[in-house]
């Protein structure tokens, strides 16, 4: 195969195997601001859990450690331990006993999930893989990596699939011979990265029939239900997972998957998982784990599965009653809150209310996705600034990311953003994804002043002022 690879997607290959992850890029970028001059850079590029690190979880990692006979830990996990991760997939779900044990399988990080997912179909070349544009970066690089067409699904106006876009792009790649669609894989996301799109009760029975129906007119394609982040919503505040309204049969062709770094930091551990009620997709996801890891560890298991039943109120008598997903949840909804309403007075400030940056505040999630084109574009940018930012005026997510992330250089605390051409957004457009996952609300605030000073510097140019300060 190896070869015909190379050969057939030799343009995209060797390019995509000298990628590492984009939004790793930005962190060295900001990591070179901070030891350059010296500054503090607060960090909104990241989605690195920061809520606390429950001490449950410690102490049940270092209880594996010291309890456990030396050896490996079993590549997919034990089967009491799968049992207690297929629990928390169903209460994910609100299907209770659903999963089973051996629906179940963990792994080494969400990263090696989709790598995984992908892996198992790198047989066949002429695969297509249908992912969300805008999306996660990463999802492309491991595709055409393993030597898949990629093809990419817009959503309708709310961030919803739209039935007619995918059925139209499933039916353009067609078998010459058969007939029968190329589409093998179609990765979904809620919540949505980078959007930070979560799904109300409509909303998911409204994904749920799409998918329904484009399980019945091409029932061989496999669905990925990308829920790693569904851990930073809560019941509570009105999350659901369309995964809950599928059909049987449209179940039997999904996967599902969680990321045990999402739930809490865990002494900078990362370990996921998945379930599927499919016993060949049980196999082949085993198979992939194997080849590509050598298992997960056991004590990061146990930290998991301590946080996971922290979730559930089911760890032991005595822990603090209070849910503790609807905590996490809060945590993060009450940082959305903040820099959304300063975006929202940021809008008054620059007159384009009928037109915000962000056109309905977020519930549940970790991520504010920002459209910042009506107020930026085309602006002038301080002389002192231009040489960091490569152009006398705002064209690009790029051109202001930059701007953010030098504005140390007039007096504010520079803030490191993802720019939206890194998830494939288009060009003509100006969007940031901030991640709302700083704990000090003090940085939160110095953060929100930077993009309030950022707005200002532009206006007062535009008004009149000196470009050179």
């Amino acid at each position: 195969m190896g070869n015909n690879c190379k050969d057939a997607f030799a343009a995209q290959f060797k390019p995509i195997l000298r990628k590492g992850n984009p939004i790793r890029e930005i962190g060295k970028a900001a990591d070179t601001i901070a030891n350059r001059y010296q500054v503090p850079v607060i960090r909104l590029h990241l989605g690195n859990p920061s809520t606390e690190q429950f001490e449950v979880t410690k102490l049940a990692m270092v209880d594996s450690v010291l309890t456990r006979q030396g050896g490996y830990g079993p590549h997919p996990g034990s089967l009491d331990e799968k049992e207690r991760l297929a629990h928390f997939f169903n209460d994910a779900e609100r299907l209770p006993g659903h999963f089973k044990g051996e629906d179940a399988i963990f792994f080494p990080g969400a990263t090696l999930i989709t790598k995984s997912i992908i892996h198992i179909f790198s047989e066949q070349l002429s695969n297509v893989i249908l992912l969300s544009k805008p999306g996660y970066p990463v999802y492309e690089n491991q595709a055409l990596a393993d030597c898949h067409q990629v093809e990419y699904y817009r959503f309708d106006e709310n961030g919803l699939l739209d039935y007619q876009e995918l059925k139209d792009l499933i039916s353009k790649h067609r078998d010459a011979s058969s007939g029968e669609t190329l589409v093998r894989l179609i990765f979904i996301t809620y919540p949505h990265n980078p959007t930070g799109k979560t799904l109300n009760q409509q909303e998911a029975k409204q994904v749920a029939d799409v998918i329904n129906r484009i399980h019945q007119a091409f029932p061989n394609i496999i669905f990925y239900n990308d829920s790693v982040y569904s851990a930073t919503c809560a019941k509570e505040m009105g999350y659901h997972s369309f995964y809950t309204y599928l059909s049987d049969s449209a179940r039997l062709r999904t996967i599902t998957g969680a990321s045990g770094a999402k739930l809490a930091s865990m002494g900078g551990e990362r370990i996921g998982g998945i379930a599927t009620k499919n016993p060949l997709l049980q196999e082949l996801l085993a198979n992939a784990q194997s080849q590509m890891a050598a298992g997960v560890s056991v004590h990061s298991i146990s930290g998991f599965l301590a946080t996971t039943e922290l979730f559930l109120g089911q760890w032991m008598p005595g822990i603090d009653k209070e849910e503790p997903r609807a905590k996490i949840a809060d945590f993060y909804q009450t940082r959305i809150d903040i820099i959304t309403n300063a975006l929202f007075e940021i809008d008054q400030l620059t007159g384009l209310q009928k037109t915000p940056m962000v056109k309905q505040k977020p519930v549940g999630g970790m991520y504010l996705y920002a459209d910042f084109t009506k107020q930026v574009k085309g602006k002038a940018v301080p002389e002192i600034l231009r040489n960091e930012i490569g152009s006398d005026t705002i064209e690009t997510g790029e051109h202001w990311r930059n701007l953010l992330l030098n504005m140390h250089r007039v007096s504010y605390i520079p803030v490191s953003t993802v720019n939206g051409e890194i998830f494939g957004e288009e060009p003509n457009k100006i969007t940031l994804r901030i991640s709302c996952v700083e704990r000090d609300l003090n940085n939160l605030a110095l953060a929100v002043n930077t993009f309030k000073g950022a707005f200002q510097l532009l206006l007062g140019i535009e008004s009149g002022a000196k470009p050179s300060l």
